[in-house]
């Protein structure tokens, strides 16, 4: 797969994060969000729900007409796990807040997984990277990420 400006590599992603690191690379890339539920099923465990996500987001990204041009597909998922249980993404900053402040103090993992794909197949590499640990998230939330969370009101 040759990625080249005139056949750019498709990141099937809403991260601004991740945009921002491809860019970093000099890697040209079109964005073209991948929608699909991202309820985790009843039972299911941190793996095999994030394997789950990553090919469905892979198959839904692979039937988007942005696809046409592009050399690959490149989709990711990153996940919070506490106690065993997988947390969802926080409907807004309040909630991002309130997640943030559960976890202060607390073991929990950030696993990432991600697959890259030719355009046009459903099947490619795939990986996965984790990090285990607790932080201290009070008097921190806001000036660790303002232009993700916004400061709290007074």
């Amino acid at each position: 797969m040759t990625i080249d400006p005139l056949r750019p590599l498709l990141l099937g992603s809403g991260s601004p994060r991740r945009r921002e690191i491809l860019g970093a690379l000099g890697i040209p890339i079109r964005v073209a969000k991948a929608d699909i539920d991202e309820t985790p099923a009843p039972g299911e465990d941190a793996e095999s729900y994030l394997v789950r996500i990553v090919a469905d987001k892979l198959a839904a990204v692979q039937r988007l007409p942005d696809v046409q041009g592009a050399a690959g597909v490149l989709v990711a998922d990153t996940s919070v796990i506490a106690g065993g249980a997988v947390l969802g993404k926080p409907a807004d900053a309040e909630e991002a807040r309130s997640m943030l402040r559960s976890l202060s103090g607390r073991d929990h993992e950030v696993w990432t997984r991600f697959a890259v794909a030719a355009a046009g197949t459903v099947t490619g590499a795939g990986g996965a990277a984790g990090a285990r640990g607790a932080t201290e998230t009070d008097g921190k939330l806001s000036r660790s990420a303002p232009s993700v969370l916004p400061a709290a009101p007074p």
